[in-house]
């Protein structure tokens, strides 16, 4: 702020002030001794064109350039207050931006649906119990009689989220539990559990019956569907909506498409006799494939609100 000249009075200095406001300067009236005034220029950038305003209003006080500037100015005054408080709505702090950044607590539906899976693997022994694990195919009876879904359609609807309790082998049963301690447990800490469990139960239901239509295999069994789901929900849900704090890193997202692609692979036999679960067991790929394109699906149409 540097200073262009001393006047003698508050009328005058009031006057030169607006002037310099109404011609995009701002300036400021200092009273010092003897009454007089201290005019001040805020950019020293314009203090050439503000001292030949000054040096003009010392020849000719009276000239038009000088009056009527008072409301001019009042009123370029109250559009820039304006603004500044507009753009201080537009300001938000970090968390306000980023929603949700608290710990991530294991939630009640995240619970439930560990807990079921160590019980399904206990009641069916891994799926070696054969008469447990025939209750909780999405269909067994039709291998007998040829009837699709008989047992659905006669009141066993459990049936079409069961599969998911169902596991075979320890390996199976501890890569999906340690998705749903992660993923599971994220999703259901950020959105909650009103979000979470009607997601899950979608999650189950429309993978588990992608499988059977397409493929026309009931045997099959995992929650590989709702965690495949997890994945393409967090996958998309960090890239379109950051402050949401759902996130999938990109070397965990690495993985499970290397992961998908070779159970894919091995679909096709391009794999040779390689079996991508260890055990010689056939991967339920529709499953996978529809969990990740729900979940994904599902995160974009949320983003968009």
């Amino acid at each position: 702020m540097r200073s262009i000249g001393v006047l003698k009075s508050h009328e005058h200095a009031r006057r030169v002030v607006d002037t310099l406001r109404v011609q995009g300067i701002v300036a400021e009236a200092e009273a010092g001794e003897g009454g007089s005034y201290t005019v001040w220029v805020v950019d020293e950038d314009q203090l050439e064109a503000a001292a030949r305003t000054l040096e003009r209003f010392s020849s000719n006080p009276d000239a038009d350039e000088f009056a009527g500037n008072a409301s001019k100015a009042r009123a370029i005054e109250t559009a820039e207050r304006a603004e500044a408080e507009a753009a201080g709505r537009r300001v938000r702090n970090r968390r306000e931006i980023v929603r949700n950044t608290g710990s991530v607590r294991f939630g009640i539906i995240s619970s439930l649906l560990l807990l079921g899976m160590v019980a399904g693997f206990s009641l069916t022994q891994g799926g070696d119990n054969i008469e447990a694990t025939s209750k909780m195919f999405i269909g067994f009876a039709e291998a007998v009689t040829g009837e699709r879904l008989q047992e659905i359609r006669a009141g066993e609807y459990w049936r079409v989220l069961s599969p998911v309790f169902l596991h075979f082998g320890w390996i199976h049963l501890f890569c999906n539990a340690m998705w749903v301690l992660s993923l599971g447990a994220l999703i259901e800490a950020r959105r909650g559990p009103a979000f979470f469990l009607p997601f899950v139960f979608v999650a189950a239901a429309i993978p588990n019956l992608a499988e059977y239509f397409i493929t026309g295999n009931p045997f099959f069994g995992g929650m590989s569907g709702v965690t495949f789901a997890f994945t393409g929900y967090a996958w998309v849900k960090g890239n379109k909506d950051p402050g949401a704090g759902i996130h999938l890193d990109p070397a965990t997202f690495t993985m499970v498409t290397i992961y998908f692609v070779l159970c894919w692979a091995e679909e096709f036999g391009i794999t040779g006799g390689l079996s991508v679960l260890g055990i010689g067991g056939r991967v339920a790929n529709i499953v996978h494939t529809a969990g990740l394109v729900l979940g994904a699906a599902w995160a974009w149409a949320d983003s968009r609100k």
